[in-house]
């Protein structure tokens, strides 16, 4: 038995892994994985047979009829899945964020926006996969939460000189 995270743990079984709840209970009993992560944000990413997928915390299969080569962890509502040397984003709601068109690599989703490399070039796709700007070296991409820093800093700064 691991430790508990975010009100989980996982727990091990003749080789298999699958997950209790605080009061013990498993939350995919028909369901074993050759291994798992931790929950974050109501999902853990599972391994079967070196596909990966993610279960919520009632044990049900975010994508059952589609497992992955690749994940990362659902962070603001969206995580990354990796299929045939390629990347996309599925959000809660099991869709994929751009099914028609797959990426070269990926970052997380901030801000609404996540960068995404397609055919050696940077872009930003907003959260229904839409590409909203190129981006290359040149280019400075502030988030509200990195203006809203700039500005605190500023005001700090005004007030420490008057």
């Amino acid at each position: 038995v691991g430790n508990f995270y975010n009100g989980y743990a996982h727990v091990e079984l003749n080789y298999k892994y699958n997950f209790i709840d605080v009061q013990g209970n498993l939350v995919s009993p028909n369901q074993w994985f050759n291994n798992v992560g931790i929950f974050t944000n109501g999902y853990a990413w599972v391994r079967l047979n070196n596909k990966y997928n993610f279960i919520d915390t009632q044990g049900k299969l975010v994508s059952p009829n589609q497992w992955f080569d690749d994940v990362g962890i659902f962070t603001n509502g969206y995580a990354r899945v990796k299929l045939n040397g390629k990347w996309n984003f599925i959000d809660t709601q099991r869709k994929l964020v751009s099914p028609n068109q797959w990426f070269d690599w990926i970052y997380d989703f901030h801000d609404g926006y996540a960068r995404v490399k397609l055919n050696n070039k940077w872009y930003r796709i907003d959260t229904k996969g839409n590409i909203v700007a190129a981006v290359n070296e040149h280019t400075v991409v502030i988030t509200k939460s990195d203006l809203r820093k700039i500005v605190l800093e500023c005001v700090k700064k005004i007030m420490n000189i008057s």
